[in-house]
């Protein structure tokens, strides 16, 4: 990883610092990922392959929902840590990973709040007009690293923050994310092809039907949605991260905010 630089980067120097967080603090980001989300995606795949489709879930209900919503707590407890972690990184301070998981547990409530609300707005945004949500997308993107660095936000200044840092890049953060989805894409993408050619080649294709798939499908599904969380999803986090101090860079000179407290007293 090339050393953080407190100036003004382009679109290339960011996705090059974003990669460099991502190669060197890979360990770290998995095993937040591996304790926040392993348990409940195993459970979750695990009730998944007992009801074999749809609607065998009316049996298990109430362990699908229980275990869901598990997946959904841990795994913004994910974010949040993996937040920290990268900012406190990217910014030359060293913190463990439990320091990380600790300090995001103590926001857990607005890390959640955060989440449901950019979703709904961007949801909302895409559903009305695509290019609205797009830049709803865009200009919310970095409300999770403000509400992880910055004191005293909660869910709602978090959204604002974010959006006033982004006014004026918007475009530049939306292609910043277009290309970090794609190269994620094209991963999974490579993830199922390898997928369908296994289950082809047991026979586990054949004859399959929908509303009771196989279990050899519904484990290897599960199992490349915790790859996807392991290993790739931490990319994202990198972009953002970088990305939010190259805003504040741009908007706030932060590289002379920086440099002061960097001097002796």
């Amino acid at each position: 990883m090339t050393e953080p630089a407190f100036r003004p980067l382009t679109v290339g120097e960011i996705l090059d610092q974003a990669f460099g967080l991502y190669r060197r603090y890979l360990p770290a980001l998995v095993i937040i990922a591996l304790v926040c989300t392993a348990v409940p995606q195993i459970g979750y795949a695990f009730v998944l392959v007992r009801a074999q489709g749809p609607a065998g879930l009316l049996a298990v209900w109430w362990e699908y929902l229980l275990l869901l919503l598990a997946l959904v707590i841990f795994g913004q407890l994910a974010v949040g840590a993996s937040t920290v972690l990268l900012s406190e990184a990217y910014l030359g301070r060293t913190i463990s990973t439990g320091e990380a998981l600790k300090r995001a547990w103590g926001s857990i409530g607005s890390i959640i709040g955060l989440s449901i609300a950019t979703s709904l707005v961007i949801g909302l945004g895409l559903i009305l007009l695509i290019i609205p949500g797009f830049i709803l997308l865009s200009g919310l993107a970095v409300a999770t690293p403000a509400l992880m660095v910055e004191q005293g936000l909660d869910a709602s200044s978090a959204m604002s923050r974010s959006w006033a840092l982004t006014k004026g890049s918007r475009l530049r953060i939306f292609g910043m994310l277009a290309v970090t989805f794609l190269i994620i894409i094209v991963v999974v993408a490579g993830g199922s092809a390898i997928l369908g050619v296994a289950m082809a080649a047991t026979g586990s294709l054949k004859n399959m039907n929908p509303e009771h798939p196989s279990t050899v499908f519904s484990i290897g599904v599960q199992g490349l949605s915790l790859v996807v969380r392991t290993f790739l999803t931490p990319l994202i986090y990198c972009v953002l991260t970088v990305a939010y101090f190259d805003l504040r860079v741009r908007a706030e000179g932060f590289d002379l905010e920086m440099l002061a407290g960097s001097l002796p007293g």
